[in-house]
């Protein structure tokens, strides 16, 4: 696949999930309604539902355009980098961030989709450390001049920000890459299937080719 495709391709599920964020931003700005009812509230059973939708929640244009880089960038690069995997691993982060949040978050309701960019950026630096592909490394390094600053955000020094999701994000991010670390970034070719009736097999017919060559290089 040519780089500009492949880009176009790696974009693609990123723009998708973002417009969608920005969907659901604008209907509820159109409507006058706040977004809580999607958030999660842990141990609350009648939030079980925010461990999906509150990642399209947020409270005001500053709290979504953040959020919206945030998921465009790491998305993208995760799906450019890990294409083999990039589904599985955005879809499980999606939900181990929420899950883990209504499970061991403080008692608040929590809106946004930071624990799913924390659990991106964990899931880039830590698996890019743990394989040898040099580019995987260099990503890491981007990911770590660019977002360090995340760091901070996993600190609890600001109740109105959801520092537990951002750190429970991290730790899904962190577990993903473990769990992916040996799994394959590109589908491999299958070798063509042999034409019926055709019984000679590979290794005679790279014999075949070799007697050839050879009998060509010694006739000129």
């Amino acid at each position: 696949m040519h780089k500009p495709n492949r880009l176009i391709h790696a974009l693609f599920a990123p723009f998708c999930f973002t417009l969608a964020m920005w969907v659901f931003f604008t209907i509820a700005q159109a409507n006058g309604h706040g977004m809580t009812a999607l958030g999660i509230k842990p141990h609350n059973l009648h939030s079980l539902h925010g461990v999906l939708l509150s990642v399209f929640a947020h409270a005001d244009l500053r709290h979504i355009a953040n959020n919206s880089v945030a998921v465009l960038l790491l998305g993208t690069a995760l799906f450019y980098f890990y294409r083999n995997i990039a589904y599985k691993v955005f879809a499980i982060n999606w939900l181990v961030s929420g899950t883990l949040l209504w499970l061991f978050g403080r008692s608040a309701i929590h809106i946004g989709a930071s624990g799913l960019t924390y659990g991106l950026a964990f899931f880039l630096f830590f698996s890019g450390l743990l394989r040898h592909e040099r580019p995987l490394r260099v990503l890491s390094l981007l990911v770590v001049f660019q977002y360090g600053g995340m760091v901070w955000g996993m600190m609890p020094q600001d109740n109105n920000i959801s520092w537990d999701g951002h750190l429970l994000g991290a730790i899904g991010g962190l577990c993903l890459a473990l769990a992916f670390r040996k799994s394959s970034l590109v589908t491999q070719p299958t070798k063509p299937a042999p034409m019926p009736g055709n019984q000679q097999t590979t290794f005679t017919q790279d014999i075949d080719i070799e007697y050839l060559y050879k009998n060509n290089s010694t006739n000129n």
